[in-house]
């Protein structure tokens, strides 16, 4: 992760999937939507970090990804990331969660 380039520390990204949208912004950030992987690959990536390098932060009732959820992400890219994760970030300090 880097605070400076607003990129979570991947040790904790599974705190996203605990905030409403978070789990799209997961998806749906453009370093994994313009990574040219295809739709199962960005899946199947997202989930292996989610269940490894993520593990310990991922929620229980967490759902792996699927190829037609991220085909259905790229069709609504975000408009505004900064602003997307501003509104998660404050969604999760309400919640009592802190993400870095």
């Amino acid at each position: 992760g880097s605070k400076a380039g607003y990129v979570p520390d991947l040790r904790r990204l599974g705190d996203f999937l605990r905030v409403p949208g978070g789990r799209d912004f997961v998806i749906k950030v453009p370093g994994v939507m313009g990574s040219g992987l295809d739709d199962a690959q960005v899946a199947e990536v997202t989930n292996w970090v989610l269940s490894t390098i993520s593990a310990d932060s991922v929620p229980p009732q967490h759902q792996a990804y699927a190829a037609a959820e991220v085909t259905r992400a790229r069709a609504a890219p975000l408009a505004d990331v900064m602003a997307e994760r501003r509104r998660l970030l404050e969604q999760a300090r309400q919640q009592g969660l802190v993400i870095d």
